[in-house]
């Protein structure tokens, strides 16, 4: 019975997994869209972590159209000259390579405002915002250059491919180097996160330390002109 349910499942898997791709695609790009939409018509929203915001989430909309092309060329079979699987997944990998980098510059921008909140505060929103964008824009031309010299000009010109998706059709060594950013930049999120948690929280004990001292003398000066 089991073998038979199996079987029935791999038989369905062509037309169940582009129904679920697609379901999770539409709910994504909905509220993608909604958040930037609201991000445009919405002063309020337009803060330098909402514009930063907005930013990544656009860079994850066109990641997911990008998803669409990935799955596309996975149903061709292979195998594919991997300097051309690469051109066509160019544009998946730039955006990829923005959104996790956006990402981590988020954090960091969470962490800058707590720190030094005024300097926060101050700074010319575009101005900001542009320079928080350098260290994205940067990665991903990077990590294109070096692929565009290797697949191209170098050793890995004439290799194919089974299947065309961003890790196989870069050069191994920076596919290698793109992963491991990605799960350090993941883990340097987390981190930065628990150090707002541990700043916040001593500064929340301190202000009702604070609150306690001002209480106690202002109760303290109350009785010495009632009594006095």
């Amino acid at each position: 019975m089991s073998s038979q349910m199996l079987k029935k499942l791999i038989d369905l898997a062509p037309t169940l997994i582009p129904i679920i791709i697609a379901y999770f695609e539409v709910i994504g790009l909905f509220g993608n869209i909604n958040l930037i939409v609201a991000t445009i018509r919405r002063k309020h929203l337009r803060t330098k972590h909402g514009v930063l915001l907005a930013l990544t989430t656009f860079y994850q909309t066109l990641c997911l159209l990008g998803e669409l092309a990935n799955f596309g060329s996975a149903l061709y079979d292979g195998p594919h000259k991997q300097n051309l699987c690469f051109l066509v997944m160019t544009p998946y990998i730039f955006f990829c390579c923005m959104q996790s980098t956006m990402f981590l510059v988020l954090s960091l921008d969470t962490l800058f405002s707590v720190l030094c909140p005024l300097k926060h505060m101050v700074a010319r929103l575009w101005v900001y915002v542009s320079i928080a964008s350098i260290p994205p824009l940067l990665y991903a031309a990077l990590i294109i250059s070096l692929n565009v010299e290797e697949l191209f000009y170098g050793a890995s010109q004439n290799n194919t491919v089974i299947i065309c998706n961003p890790p196989l059709s870069m050069d191994p060594k920076i596919a290698s180097f793109w992963v491991n950013w990605n799960g350090f930049s993941n883990l340097g999120v987390l981190c930065i996160h628990f150090t707002i948690y541990l700043i916040v929280t001593r500064k929340e004990k301190k202000q009702l330390q604070l609150g306690r001292v001002v209480k106690d003398s202002t109760d303290k000066h109350v009785s010495e002109n009632a009594f006095g």
